[in-house]
């Protein structure tokens, strides 16, 4: 994404520049979880823009567990100040995906997608985490060559406020 200086003259053209920003993608089945959250993929330091808006996602998401009937939660967690996002960074807001599982070994598969609108200049970094939230098995995320996970941060264009009305 260009920067602008000073008295440049803003386009159309140029104010809606976007795109993928920043991809991981994961190819193999992550470290099980029993009730300790495991961080999975990783994507680090994405400069990011006041004004812009992000579009942050993982596809490819395919929960599993060793038995049925657990209940699983994905999160993307993130920094914003260059750090390494960990288990214990702040969730993205709108990022949480949960399900019960209902067959053991067999993979229930989720997209999540939420936006990111920075107040300020910040270095993104975003990891997505599994975690059993109630059951007795060890849940993972799978992954292969062809059912690949994938982590997206991509810059969406000028921010847009939110002007809905809760009801």
């Amino acid at each position: 994404m260009p920067e602008f200086s000073a008295g440049q003259e803003l386009t159309g053209t140029n104010m809606s520049q976007k795109g993928i920003g920043m991809r991981g993608n994961r190819i193999s089945t992550s470290s099980g979880s029993t009730s300790t959250e495991v961080a999975v993929l990783r994507i680090d330091d994405k400069s990011v823009k006041a004004g812009r808006s992000y579009r942050v996602s993982a596809t490819g998401v395919h929960m599993q567990s060793t038995v049925a009937a657990d209940a699983i939660k994905v999160r993307l967690r993130y920094t914003t100040d260059g750090t390494t996002p960990t288990t214990g960074s702040t969730e993205l807001p709108g990022s949480g995906a949960y399900d019960r599982i209902h067959t053991a070994n067999s993979a229930q598969t989720h997209v999540i997608e939420t936006r990111y609108d920075p107040a300020s200049d910040q270095t993104l970094s975003v990891v997505i985490t599994i975690t059993r939230l109630a059951g007795t098995g060890s849940c993972t995320l799978f992954g292969s060559a062809t059912d690949s996970l994938s982590v997206e941060i991509v810059d969406e264009g000028v921010a847009v406020s939110d002007t809905g009305t809760d009801l």
